[in-house]
């Protein structure tokens, strides 16, 4: 587990919840923070991680150089360490929800999961 704070906002929570894999954040992350100080990200050291998806939220952290990911990224990373086979039933299910995902980027994230 990383020794670094995580922070993350609503969407992957939602996300991860609606498709019965919210545990995998606690699996990688340990401890999440998800405080009301999400809207200001600049008031954590320079070494957090930001768990967000919608687009505005990740153009601001390149913005401001912080390192982030989504819920597809937490997806890809849970595989790799072991905690999930596959990420392609987790995509198909996804799919399911209101999070919107082109062919494009679930060919790019199976690809990175080696899928």
């Amino acid at each position: 587990m990383p020794e670094r704070t995580v922070v993350c906002n609503t969407s992957p929570l939602l996300y991860l919840y609606q498709v019965g894999q919210l545990g995998l954040l606690q699996s990688l992350y340990g401890q999440v923070v998800t405080p009301q100080a999400v809207q200001d990200a600049g008031s954590f050291q320079p070494g957090s991680l930001l768990i967000l998806d919608d687009g505005l939220g990740r153009k601001i952290a390149r913005l401001s150089h912080l390192s982030y990911t989504g819920a597809l990224g937490v997806l890809v990373k849970s595989k790799q360490a072991g905690f999930i086979p596959r990420v392609s039933p987790v995509i198909e299910a996804l799919r399911q929800t209101t999070m919107h995902l082109s062919p494009e980027l679930i060919s790019l994230v199976l690809k990175e999961a080696g899928e």
